[in-house]
């Protein structure tokens, strides 16, 4: 700081949060003797446009089993319809924070299903009535952005718990079955590729 400024110089540090505040919808300096509002002219706030396209993710698309999805990170999912196939992320769906695209429960869930060869029987998320919203919620999702009114999954079975209607494939299975024999060795000795 002396470099910059000077051996002399007053240098004062300022909280943002400590002298900033919201006032009649403008940000304005509240640390001063008179809150001093900000010179930027005010916006009408209307609500917020949803993410979503008004469009389905694929066209001609008839039921849930016609479709195959794979979990690729804990964001996105790829999905596939005949020879076609779409990275879709929780934003897509409807099913992300506003802020920080941090996805929500439901889209958790979905990835609980993906991880899970397409089933779910747990109390990861709450109790059965948690669970059910969440749910809920998954499904609204994924009839809007899939253009479907079926419901994407089965009726809760005792013992079984929910199953998807989609199909599931395992991303890092298929990844391995594509690799060339070298290579496949070259993975296994660095010890790098799962063992099935």
């Amino acid at each position: 700081m002396p470099r910059r400024h000077g051996s002399r110089a007053l240098v004062a540090f300022v909280v943002l949060s400590e002298c900033l505040a919201v006032q009649r919808g403008r940000i304005c300096r509240i640390d001063l003797p008179m809150p001093m509002p900000s010179p930027l002219p005010l916006r009408a706030v209307g609500p917020r446009k949803s993410p979503l396209p008004s469009r389905p993710v694929f066209d001609g698309v008839h039921a849930w089993e016609e479709l195959t999805v794979l979990f690729l990170d804990h964001r996105t999912i790829l999905v596939r319809f005949r020879q076609r196939e779409r990275r879709v992320t929780a934003r897509d769906l409807g099913l992300a924070t506003g802020s920080s695209d941090k996805p929500l429960k439901p889209f958790d869930l979905l990835l609980a299903f993906l991880t899970n060869d397409g089933r779910f029987k747990s109390w990861r998320f709450g109790d059965a009535r948690a669970t059910k919203q969440n749910l809920t919620r998954l499904r609204d999702a994924m009839c809007e952005r899939f253009g479907l009114e079926e419901d994407p999954f089965h009726r809760y079975r005792r013992g079984l718990g929910w199953q998807a209607k989609f199909q599931v494939v395992d991303a890092r299975a298929e990844r391995e079955d594509a690799l060339s024999p070298g290579a496949r060795a070259t993975l296994e000795r660095a010890g790098k590729l799962g063992t099935r």
